[in-house]
């Protein structure tokens, strides 16, 4: 089961924290409020004991552009009746806490928690904003708070989470070998790296192809969505962990390459904890089932056991 371990996220934080001192050019960062003197948190809250520590299953991690469970926002804001935490990093690599919870008049309720930021103001302040847009553009993908008040007074928008695809796309190109299987068969795979998509047709006929090429824009839309579900920066082997009974049931193999570093994956469907994996498989899934080769290999397609 993938999941960032804490201690991946503070060793990597040490990491840029020897390279880049204690400045940050991160814009997502540079926007977190900075507490003023007119800002009064409440009484409850200053009594509140300590909020508990990042959890990689269910907060929305940010660390300087990467971000883990980034699909998280997207279900807060098309639910509407949720309650979502968001844990921003600083370059020290102290976490700061968004608690975001919906009103019963659509409003969002925030709360902004320092405490365990040592260069901060170790208090806790509550806003109203209206709204959490997301908005997405060819290279920028950015979630903010709009018209925020109750104490807020600087423009009333809270940055949260700022992706910069211009900034991954530095560097060797992205490539990617993915495995779908059924009861430990192999149905589709598709190497970009070695340009190879094989295909099941049957249970005794396969069709391979070679010289196989994606899209450039299906490429960069499969990269995109891997940055979004934080997938290029966890380097820790994934094993699958998940038992699945379901019979027959779907597994899948992902390996992300891109500069000189490898990301490998396993999970299969009974597997509810990977949903950035399954998110970036619908992608690949999309992207290859209106691919014009793969469309003629079907054609032959009658069953596959």
């Amino acid at each position: 089961m993938m999941m960032v371990k804490l201690k991946g996220l503070m060793f990597l934080v040490l990491v840029l924290v020897a390279v880049t001192g204690c400045t940050s050019n991160d814009p997502a960062l540079e926007d977190l409020p900075a507490p003023e003197a007119t800002r009064n948190p409440s009484q409850d809250m200053k009594q509140s004991t300590a909020p508990a520590d990042p959890d990689p299953t269910s907060d929305v991690i940010g660390l300087h552009g990467y971000v883990q469970n980034l699909y998280k926002l997207d279900k807060f804001i098309q639910e509407k009746n949720a309650v979502q935490r968001i844990v921003l990093y600083t370059i020290e690599g102290d976490p700061i806490f968004y608690t975001l919870e919906y009103t019963k008049e659509g409003s969002i309720h925030v709360q902004y928690d320092t405490r365990k930021d040592h260069f901060g103001s170790k208090e806790v302040l509550n806003y109203t904003c209206s709204s959490l847009d997301r908005t997405e553009a060819d290279n920028r993908l950015a979630y903010e708070l709009t018209d925020c008040k109750d104490g807020y007074s600087e423009s009333g928008k809270i940055s949260l989470i700022q992706l910069d695809y211009q900034r991954f796309n530095k560097g060797k190109p992205f490539d990617f070998r993915f495995e779908y299987g059924v009861n430990n068969n192999i149905l589709i795979l598709i190497d970009t790296r070695e340009q190879k998509l094989d295909v099941k047709v049957s249970s005794d006929v396969n069709k391979s192809v070679s010289d196989f090429q994606l899209r450039e824009k299906d490429m960069k839309l499969i990269y995109k969505e891997a940055v979004n579900q934080g997938l290029l920066w966890d380097q820790d082997n994934n094993e699958e962990t998940v038992t699945c009974n379901k019979k027959p049931h779907e597994s899948y193999k992902l390996t992300l390459y891109k500069d000189d570093n490898t990301y490998p994956y396993e999970w299969n469907e009974c597997d509810k904890n990977n949903q950035n994996l399954t998110i970036l498989k619908n992608a690949i899934m999309g992207v290859l089932q209106k691919d014009k080769i793969y469309e003629k290999i079907t054609e032959d397609m009658l069953y596959v056991e």
